[in-house]
């Protein structure tokens, strides 16, 4: 079973040898936490829109639905 995105990023958020794994070797990380393909190349963009996005999709409903995800860039 595949990690999901918001997962991944709140374990790195409240963990901080997690987070250090992830700046040592991101891709080890990825691929031990089973983070899916598309979720890794969002991590890989750098572009937090597109992780905002993403985030929000994960939430059960589009991007631009303003009750479902607070914008997160301004």
């Amino acid at each position: 079973m595949e990690a999901s995105l918001g997962r991944f990023l709140a374990d790195m958020a409240l963990d901080p040898s997690r987070l250090a794994a992830f700046l040592e070797d991101p891709d080890a990380l990825m691929k031990k936490v089973n983070l899916g393909e598309e979720e890794r190349l969002v991590v890989h963009s750098g572009d937090a829109a597109l992780m905002s996005d993403w985030l929000c999709t994960e939430r059960g409903g589009p991007a631009s639905a303003p009750w479902n995800c607070p914008m997160l860039i301004q």
